[in-house]
């Protein structure tokens, strides 16, 4: 898409919903070099976005999640930040058990990236009972199983360690934060996802 489509109004005669998902598709070609998104058609969309707000409002999660990796990623603007945070707040207001959701990791996991957190948000996420779990026998909250053990399979693959990245950017950039997190079994959940042991850890286990 050139320069000449988006100033005789495509942007304005496709469905925001479209042009969302085109442009996450392409933002995964050559990601090494930044390279794969027309930045003017993220700056495009988010202009109307803004301009015409029920829009965001009619954005279903996924969608958001797919805009908010490309801004993530790609196109991090002040107008692009405020699009997010009014999809956030939308959320929250209308539908907050959508927070609790697979998909709302990866929503908040990018909010992290752009340096976005939200108390309530990250609260409803790490209650949910589709990833975690109060153990009285481990003491706190543990990862639900599905989650913790899913690295292998095919479904929810990297769920798990982009849960326990969201968790370490909020202790790390967000201290206040004191609600609920992940808390008892803590560490094997960390070795578990961990691509590779450290050499420390591969002395111990060798022993």
């Amino acid at each position: 898409m050139c320069s000449s489509d988006l100033e005789a109004g495509l942007v304005d005669r496709l469905s925001v919903t479209s042009l969302i998902r085109l442009m996450n598709l392409v933002s995964r070609m050559n990601m090494g070099f930044r390279t794969g998104v027309h930045y003017p058609l993220v700056d495009a969309v988010v202009e109307r976005l803004t301009r015409e707000g029920e829009l965001v409002h009619n954005l279903s999660l996924r969608n958001l999640c797919d805009l908010s990796n490309v801004i993530c990623f790609h196109r991090d603007t002040p107008a692009a930040r405020n699009v997010l945070l009014k999809g956030l707040d939308c959320i929250l207001a209308e539908e907050p058990e959508l927070l609790q959701t697979k998909e709302a990791v990866t929503f908040l996991l990018a909010l992290a990236h752009l340096g976005l957190y939200n108390r309530s948000a990250c609260e409803l996420l790490f209650t949910s009972s589709v990833l975690t779990q109060h153990s009285h026998k481990a003491g706190g909250r543990i990862m639900n199983k599905l989650v913790r053990y899913a690295r292998n399979g095919l479904m929810n693959q990297f769920l798990g360690g982009r849960l326990l990245s969201l968790q370490s950017m909020l202790e790390l950039e967000c201290p206040e934060y004191t609600g609920p997190r992940l808390t008892a079994q803590l560490e094997d959940t960390i070795r578990n996802w961990s691509p590779d042991p450290l050499r420390s850890e591969e002395r111990r286990v060798g022993k």
